[in-house]
């Protein structure tokens, strides 16, 4: 960046929040857009995959919310 010519640089977190409506459209997410982890998750046979989805389903069970949604915090 500063040989770009950018020369006060400033590092921030920022907190945000992924908002799901369902452990489906979290799954559907994952396996289509998350790059080199759909691909793995993508290569696995059936019953690989359905063993990863119960416990990545598990997981993310604490950040559901009482609608039945999921908010699952993250840092960028």
């Amino acid at each position: 960046m500063s040989e770009a010519g950018f020369t006060e640089l400033e590092l921030e977190e920022i907190a945000v929040d992924f908002r799901y409506v369902s452990s489906d459209a979290f799954w559907d997410l994952l396996v289509r857009l998350a790059g080199p982890l759909a691909l793995a998750i993508n290569a696995r046979p059936d019953d690989e995959r359905h063993e990863t989805r119960a416990v990545l389903m598990q997981n993310v069970e604490l950040y559901r919310v009482p609608d039945g949604s999921y908010s699952v915090p993250a840092t960028t």
